[in-house]
């Protein structure tokens, strides 16, 4: 491996290890900056925790270095589709606490037996898969990249065996990691970054590869959708209001409502009857007098 791809994934786990989901903290005891990880568990181990792993066997838990150990692309898919969160909740559904005792690490050892191999803090049985998180019939980390290469796609992966975009949504730790492919996706026009990070993750970070799931997949298409009507207002009609007539001139010269078809304007003037007897108005009349006599005299200033 390149020091240009190696500095790459140790780039990739400090974005992953600083999750708000992993905290930089150790999945077990909470210990912060951790320095080891469980790849096929897809969590981050303090150094203790991870020598206890390491006694529950490779077959359980495939513990590794952050700085001593290499890294490959498959391992960062196995991390970046767990975490501690994640992982918290599938093996320990239960909360059963952790026993904070230094001087005592076989009860450590016996609390991870039964949260991992009898799976005792779990309300559902373990599967098989469970154990390989992101990893192919559990293969050495030496194994090459599972990404497809050209040669294999253009002989034996043609257009009609490439996956297709479900249009999921994809966690946050894998969009960290295809972070900076994705404006690459955007200048070829790809503007759905959704669809954008969900072909880098079926492409395993291979970009020419993502653009031919992004072809083949297709926009989504959505004309087809009958869009709801307008709301309109309760008790209106459907119709538009009528425009008003020559005969309006009439109402503004004081004869009357004009006789509209529609629901617009009432269809006859409103009699006194109806609102009872109502008193003339006479108009205002201010008092004009008590201001001419004020300012008849003197002012005292």
């Amino acid at each position: 491996m390149s020091k240009r791809n190696q500095k790459r994934i140790e780039n990739e786990l400090k974005d992953l290890i600083n999750l708000r989901d992993n905290a930089n903290r150790c999945a077990e005891c909470e210990a912060t900056f951790p320095t080891w990880a469980s790849v096929n568990l897809g969590i981050f181990l303090c150094g203790r925790c991870a020598s206890l792993h390491r006694r529950l066997g490779p077959n359980v838990s495939v513990v590794k270095s952050l700085t001593l150990d290499r890294w490959n692309d498959d391992d960062l898919d196995s991390m970046a589709s767990m975490g501690n969160k994640r992982a918290k909740k599938l093996w320990n559904a239960k909360g059963v606490p952790f026993p904070y005792d230094d001087d005592d690490k076989d009860e450590i050892y016996m609390w991870l037996i039964k949260k991992y191999q009898k799976g005792e803090f779990r309300y559902d049985e373990i599967r098989d898969e469970d154990y390989n998180l992101g990893r192919r019939n559990s293969r050495p980390s030496s194994r090459p990249s599972s990404r497809p290469s050209l040669s294999a796609r253009s002989s034996g992966y043609g257009n009609g065996n490439l996956p297709r975009l479900t249009h999921r949504d994809i966690p946050e730790m894998q969009r960290i990691k295809y972070r900076k492919l994705e404006p690459k996706l955007e200048s070829m026009g790809f503007r759905n970054v959704d669809d954008n990070y969900e072909a880098l993750v079926l492409a395993k970070g291979d970009v020419q590869f993502a653009v031919e799931i992004l072809n083949n997949s297709g926009p989504v298409d959505d004309s087809d959708e009958k869009k709801p009507p307008l709301p309109r207002r309760p008790g209106s009609s459907s119709a538009p209001a009528s425009a008003p007539t020559a005969s309006s001139s009439e109402w503004w010269n004081g004869n009357g409502f004009p006789q509209q078809t529609g629901t617009a304007f009432p269809q006859q003037q409103p009699t006194a009857q109806q609102f009872g007897n109502v008193p003339q108005y006479t108009g205002f009349q201010p008092q004009q007098q008590q201001y001419q006599q004020n300012y008849q005299g003197s002012f005292p200033y």
